[in-house]
């Protein structure tokens, strides 16, 4: 099943109403979403943040809770690679 194609207004209005995420700044939540994408931060991080029943995010979930958590995971991810990099070039030589 093919997805559907979604503005970034449809993407905002999908998250709040649909499925109850807090918007607190529309303009900001638009500009992340054009820096990361709606499937990089939406669809990788949802999962704690959602009622495996409805599908709607918990009560007083925002937009800011997933994009915090997805900075996080991404710095997390930076550091284990320099570290990796670090090993691997002491192994190799």
């Amino acid at each position: 099943m093919s997805k559907v194609f979604m503005t970034y207004d449809q993407q905002i209005r999908k998250l709040r109403d649909e499925k109850g995420l807090i918007i607190e700044n529309e303009e900001y939540a638009i500009s992340v979403l054009k820096k990361t994408s709606y499937y990089a931060l939406i669809s990788g991080y949802k999962d704690m943040f959602k009622n495996p029943t409805t599908k709607k995010y918990n009560d007083g979930i925002c937009f800011d809770d997933i994009f915090f958590l997805y900075k996080f995971d991404r710095k997390l991810r930076e550091i284990f690679l320099s570290y990796i990099l670090t090993v691997e070039n002491h192994v190799v030589s």
